[in-house]
């Protein structure tokens, strides 16, 4: 990333948390959240293979939700695990009511991201010109279900970022690995995987289910490793002119804008 220094592209991540009115610690809403997750998680990890972490994200780990938020989840796999995790989870929380729906999303669950244990390196889809709101995001990924060691793994793979992490919520519980599969069953595993990713593939391109581009380190991303489903990308409404001071794209909700500036930028 293209910075004065370090301090600089501190000023520039202080400068964002005001825009998002963002705070230091959780109000009552967002700790009612990390309770309602951390309840649910229980049942998610028991009867989903493969997951290694399930984190609060976006609004409520930035701590700045409003009235009409919804939970934001970040789910991490196993690789090879992702599409068939993505179905069994997407399942469990429609039997339990709890999935977002799109009029019904009020403290409702979203899974707006998956990633696999091998790309935890979030550096991967940063813009070209420097990154400062995906930095911020990454620094406040709140676990509140994982395996012993993946917050160590995830901060390890996100030196990049050059913002110190933070969790101002309660201590994630430990998920106990009920799922032990021989080497025999990894394989079948792997193709139901696949299939699934194609299966899904097909349906999206027969159907265009999403016309927002794919390609493009903004908006969705679906690939085997990385899914990220929220289609609204604040990272777009950002950027850095000459002097690298911040402000507010004029071109935010035009789609077709921001691609022609990305390429622009790109050459």
């Amino acid at each position: 990333f293209r910075y004065k220094s370090c301090m600089h592209y501190r000023e520039i991540v202080t400068k964002i948390k005001h825009r998002i009115w963002m705070r230091a610690t959780p109000n009552e809403r967002e700790l009612e959240f990390f309770r309602r997750t951390k309840t649910i998680t229980h049942t998610l990890t028991r009867f989903t293979p493969g997951v290694e972490c399930i984190a609060l994200v976006n609004s409520t780990a930035l701590c700045a939700t409003h009235s009409k938020s919804d939970i934001d989840l970040l789910i991490v796999v196993r690789p090879w695990y992702l599409m068939l995790t993505r179905v069994i989870l997407t399942l469990l929380l429609k039997y339990r009511g709890e999935l977002r729906r799109w009029d019904d999303d009020i403290g409702k669950f979203c899974l707006s991201f998956f990633l696999d244990t091998g790309h935890l390196d979030m550096s991967k889809i940063a813009l070209d010109w420097g990154d400062p709101y995906l930095a911020l995001w990454t620094s406040r990924v709140i676990p509140v279900a994982m395996t012993v060691d993946f917050y160590e793994r995830w901060q390890a793979s996100n030196q990049w970022i050059w913002i110190p992490f933070e969790n101002p919520f309660p201590q994630a519980h430990i998920i106990k690995q009920l799922w032990h599969f021989s080497k025999f069953i990894h394989p079948i595993i792997r193709c139901i995987d696949l299939a699934i990713y194609g299966m899904y593939s097909l349906v999206r391109t027969i159907t265009k289910l999403n016309k927002t581009p794919i390609k493009t380190p903004w908006g969705i991303i679906i690939n085997r490793w990385i899914q990220k489903l929220h289609p609204d990308d604040k990272r777009m409404e950002w950027k850095c002119d000459n002097e690298k001071s911040l402000f507010f794209t004029e071109h935010s909700n035009n789609t077709s804008a921001n691609r022609k500036e990305w390429e622009t930028k790109k050459k």
